[in-house]
């Protein structure tokens, strides 16, 4: 049989013909850097004028006036082009498979009609593999490049563990029935990955169900859901209309393949066989935390409480607080009644910053929803330490989680969450290293639990079990 060699990345690029680019790709986040260029260019420290002092000199420019429309002294409104791009001026065009997307060994064009044929063959490929003397074009040309390995028939899958931590924001979930996983990210071995490594997808076993909660593209990645097959459940939040925050995920996800593809909103629940799946408000990441221009426009988002014959959880990714609501007040109640559960996943970052610094970011596209009187006022986007902590005593959880910041060598190479290896590497406003979160965990309170990617747990009676399989060379429990 062949198989994808577990040293390279399966990633989706689109073609994105939209005048002021689409959420699904970096054009959007370089026309608003152009749009805004001399605020930028205050932020590089290449004009001397602070930020405040440009509103004028933005409002001059004509890349400016083109995607605003002018109230006069009240300000200005985002033309509705900007806010709502055409959703058929944006699609999947082109796989890529190589080291990295920016790097690929194979680069393949594949018009709208052929996307469920290459799903069928990378989810293959990257899970039982393909005979050797399959014809397929695509296997082929793999092979001809040296991206296939050999290997024997696929064993029985077996696994221990009823959670298992791949990294990052995704997670296994399993029952003697079923398999879920959360946001898949599915990254490949670096040069210098030996003995700890990422999981590749084989390494996951048969799922049944992908719960996606937002559509930034480190927890909706094309990339890693081509390689689970096509008929897999896919779960996606509800986006009322594709946005410039939001692309309509379950229209992207059928888009590639997927033909079980499910919208799940806010208090609606689902069973996957003996798993049950509750949708709860997805609060925070937003362009502000308080009054922004077109708030109805926003990253639409679930978060998940999940239960098991045997556990039962909670993932609140990359949430905080924004101008609807608070992940403390007005979901961890909802959460405790459910439950409580037994753990809790919960993002820890904080990402604190003024919303000029946005713009040389991969999320330079916000800062369109920034009020001027807002541009270097400190916006909170996501839940801090301190407030995980305060959210995991709401909740009644038993163990929390702090995780959605990366955590192994192949999620900080690409820029997710601090290096561990590299104390000068944590910015505790953006990356705080997971031990500064278990400082704020209050003795008595849930007791918090660092998982490292591939680590298991396994519920054993009463107790839960650790399972760590793989060395880790990083501080903490």
């Amino acid at each position: 049989m062949l198989v994808l060699r577990e040293d390279l990345a399966v990633s989706v690029l689109y073609d994105d013909e939209s005048r002021f680019g689409s959420a699904l790709t970096r054009r959007a986040d370089e026309v608003a850097r152009e749009v805004f260029r001399p605020l930028y260019q205050a932020m590089l420290g290449e004009r001397p004028e602070a930020p405040s002092a440009l509103r004028g000199v933005v409002r001059r420019r004509a890349a400016f006036r083109a995607a605003t429309e002018s109230l006069g002294r009240r300000g200005w409104l985002v033309r509705p082009e900007v806010l709502y791009p055409d959703p058929a001026r944006t699609r999947p065009a082109v796989l890529t498979i190589g080291p990295t997307p920016e790097a690929p060994s194979l680069l393949l064009e594949v018009a709208p009609s052929r996307w469920r044929e290459i799903h069928d063959v990378v989810a293959a490929l990257a899970t039982v593999g393909v005979e050797r003397s399959s014809q397929h074009p695509v296997v082929r040309a793999m092979y001809a490049r040296g991206l296939l390995r050999e290997q024997e028939a696929t064993l029985p899958y077996e696994e221990e563990a009823d959670l298992r931590f791949v990294g990052h924001n995704t997670a296994v979930v399993r029952s003697a029935r079923a398999t879920i996983v959360t946001d898949p990210l599915l990254l490949p071995r670096g040069p210098e990955d030996h003995d700890y490594a990422p999981l590749p997808r084989a390494k996951l076993g048969p799922v049944q169900a992908i719960l996606i909660t937002h559509s930034h593209v480190d927890h909706f990645h094309p990339g890693s859901l081509l390689q689970f097959d096509r008929r897999t459940l896919v779960i996606v939040p509800h986006v009322p209309r594709e946005s410039l925050l939001s692309p309509d995920m379950a229209h992207r996800a059928r888009e590639f393949g997927f033909e079980n593809v499910e919208i799940l909103r806010w208090g609606e629940s689902r069973w996957i066989e003996d798993i049950e799946v509750v949708a709860l408000p997805f609060y925070g990441e937003q362009p502000t935390v308080g009054v922004r221009l077109h708030p109805e426009v926003r990253n639409c988002g679930n978060t998940y409480f999940v239960r098991t014959p045997k556990l039962s959880m909670a993932f609140l990714a990359d949430t905080g607080r924004d101008e609807r609501g608070d992940m403390l007040t007005d979901v961890a109640p909802s959460i405790r009644s459910l439950g409580p559960p037994d753990l809790l996943f919960v993002g820890h970052r904080g990402v604190t910053l003024k919303p000029v610094d946005l713009l040389s970011s991969d999320l330079a596209r916000y800062f369109y929803f920034v009020p001027p009187e807002a541009w270097e006022e400190p916006q909170q986007l996501m839940t801090t330490s301190q407030e995980a902590a305060a959210i995991a005593e709401a909740t009644d959880t038993s163990f929390v989680v702090p995780y959605a910041a990366g955590g192994a060598p192949w999620h900080w190479r690409l820029g997710l969450g601090p290096n561990l290896h590299a104390p000068d590497s944590e910015n505790p406003d953006v990356n705080p290293f997971p031990e500064r979160f278990v400082e704020y965990c209050r003795p008595g309170g849930p007791h918090p639990l660092v998982l490292r990617p591939g680590d298991g747990l396994a519920r054993e009676g009463q107790q839960l079990k650790l399972l760590r399989t793989r060395p880790h060379a990083w501080p903490g429990p």
